[in-house]
């Protein structure tokens, strides 16, 4: 349960939130309600990334990854986007005076009870083609304002052909302030001579766990995930994920280690997986499947000409934000309203 000391510690630090030199003043930011009103409807549209969603506690906000249009250097952001008018209201990013000479990316956020979010960064020299470093973060909703901490760092390292490779961290969650999960990757850009550019390619390795608060962090693997697409926690002592080409949804007990089958589907295989009590939802071939975990019902949704995946439930359980793209676009945020 939520303390009303803990609830307005996260409050002050949504307000006191500051991504470039201004302060951040609650207000008005933008339109009124979502850019399309449908389930699913579109709730982003801009030419870069807006990607990867996570719900902040209380359902008040959502934390995502995006690409500001003000950030000459391409840099990648921790959007601040409200649930309640359905709208961006900050962008957090590193301040421009101190990462000129380099593209920063935050990705795959995930917020605690306690205020404190995790999220990869991403380095790279401005015009490269692939990262010299990536590190998994955790501090306060406030990035690079002082008192954010690198819990781990996954170096670049050359692959074949003059490509890279690197491991990173994606699907990030709490299971508690001082149990931190997440699917192990590992990143690999080769340069294809037929078509003259560079590929990438990403691959979970397996689930970790990593206690941040620990004077030196070591992550440890979680027995049975090898090839994990992805994880998440459940509000309790479960998490539920997903392996490479396995058309299970799995269910682990954190206390007792003791694996269960959560959902079953019948054509393709789950990537991604978000749950919140009874319900549980699931992307598969690039529809969202709502899934009764008590009756096993399953409510599919889709929208014409888009792939939809990285789903987030709400903790109330009603409402799933998620990326969507269209072939030749880069992923906006959806939303889907459940009864």
């Amino acid at each position: 349960m939520w303390s009303s000391t803990s609830r307005a510690a996260l409050l002050a630090l949504a307000l006191a939130a500051c991504a470039h030199d201004d302060p951040w003043a609650p207000g008005y930011y933008g339109p009124n309600g979502p850019l399309d009103g449908g389930s699913p409807g579109r709730l982003t549209l801009s030419t870069g990334v807006d990607a990867e969603p996570a719900w902040l506690p209380r359902d008040t906000a959502l934390l995502y990854a995006t690409e500001p249009g003000d950030r000459a250097d391409g840099d990648r952001c921790l959007g601040v986007f409200s649930a309640v008018r359905w709208t961006e209201e900050r962008a957090l990013c590193r301040p421009a005076a101190i990462a000129d000479d380099s593209v920063d990316f935050f990705d795959w956020p995930a917020a605690s009870a306690d205020g404190q979010v995790a999220y990869l960064w991403t380095v790279s020299v401005v015009g490269a083609q692939f990262p010299t470093r990536r590190s998994l973060v955790v501090g306060p909703l406030r990035p690079f304002q002082g008192g954010e901490r690198v819990v781990a760092v996954y170096p670049s390292s050359r692959g074949s052909g003059g490509g890279v490779v690197t491991d990173g961290a994606t699907h990030l969650g709490w299971i508690d302030a001082t149990d931190l999960v997440f699917v192990r990757a590992v990143l690999t850009i080769t340069f294809d001579r037929l078509t003259n550019s560079w590929d990438s390619t990403e691959a979970g390795i397996d689930i970790e766990r990593l206690d941040p608060t620990a004077a030196a962090p070591v992550a440890v693997p979680v027995a049975g995930t090898s090839g994990a697409t992805s994880v998440a926690t459940d509000g309790g002592r479960a998490i539920y994920y997903t392996l490479s080409g396995d058309p299970s949804v799995y269910r682990q007990q954190i206390d007792s280690g003791a694996v269960t089958v959560a959902h079953t589907f019948g054509g393709a295989p789950p990537t991604d997986v978000a749950v919140r009590g009874s319900r549980l939802v699931a992307v598969a071939g690039g529809v969202v499947h709502v899934v009764d975990l008590g009756s096993g019902g399953d409510a599919p949704f889709s929208a014409p000409g888009v792939s939809f995946s990285h789903p987030a439930l709400s903790g109330g359980g009603r409402v799933v934000v998620v990326d969507g793209i269209s072939p030749g676009s880069r992923p906006d945020l959806w939303r889907i309203t459940l009864p």
